[in-house]
């Protein structure tokens, strides 16, 4: 383990996130203990996702306890079918549902990097035990799965519509990605969602990438300044795989010369 120090004020952190949940005075005072300390009498009555991503000591040891003394499986109470389906929700926690606990968002990217490393590999371990196994499993989304998550983080951020940035800390990360990628959502049309959630989810972040980047940063305001930055930075990624990625060229020159195609 690298040593880190985490970025988020706990306090405004826990005012913050207690807001999400409807549960009773004495079920929360029981979280807040658990929040602070890391001490819980009754786990159970806590979904894992809490119990993972509430401790004070955000660590591979933690999330390991958690998994093989707290979570079930299957267990209907917290909707877990199989080990497959934990498989996937667990690495759902950490690339995306992680930005609902309300870090400091360079928390949650060193977070995402104790679980999917710090560039691409598409034989990594997943570093945690699952309940009931003995040995680590491969993670399993690949990297139009995880690039989909990276950039709708992206995407949310620069709009304004609930991303808390926490990928504008991995854009080293997401260029390890590029030549893996397979060209879904670099295209011309929109995909359907029914047909095509990750493309579909592609297609839209790179719009929202490429008119962000579009924009003039010689008159935009300090804060667009920063978003447009970004834009810049996260386009200078695309464009260096521009040959590689379908029909991301003629995608770019529509954008800038129509506007969005979302």
């Amino acid at each position: 383990m690298t040593d880190y120090r985490f970025k988020t004020d706990r306090k405004k952190q826990w005012e913050e996130h207690k807001q999400g949940y409807e549960f009773s005075r004495k079920k929360i005072q029981e979280l807040e203990n658990y929040f602070f300390t890391g001490k819980v009498e009754k786990p159970e009555q806590f979904h894992y996702s809490s119990l993972l991503l509430s401790h004070p000591n955000q660590s591979i040891e933690h999330w390991q306890r958690v998994l093989s003394n707290w979570v079930k499986c299957p267990d209907e109470s917290t909707g877990i079918e199989s080990a497959d389906d934990l498989f996937q929700k667990l690495q759902r926690e950490f690339i995306g549902y992680i930005s609902g606990f309300n870090f400091h968002p360079e928390d949650p990217a060193w977070i995402f990097k104790q679980i999917f490393g710090d560039s691409y590999d598409s034989g990594r371990l997943f570093p945690l035990v699952l309940p009931s196994e003995t040995e680590k499993r491969r993670i399993s989304f690949d990297a139009d799965m995880i690039f989909r998550s990276l950039l709708g983080d992206i995407s949310s951020y620069l709009s304004g519509s609930g991303g808390d940035g926490y990928a504008t800390f991995l854009l080293g990360y997401m260029s390890s990605l590029m030549p893996h990628l397979t060209g879904v959502g670099f295209v011309l049309e929109k995909p359907v969602r029914k047909k095509n959630k990750i493309g579909n989810a592609i297609f839209l972040g790179i719009n929202k990438v490429v008119l962000f980047s579009s924009q003039d940063l010689d008159i935009a305001e300090a804060d667009e300044k920063i978003k447009i930055e970004l834009a810049l930075k996260v386009k200078e990624i695309f464009d260096d795989y521009s040959g590689e990625l379908g029909e991301y060229k003629k995608l770019v020159e529509l954008i800038e010369r129509e506007g969005s195609q979302a």
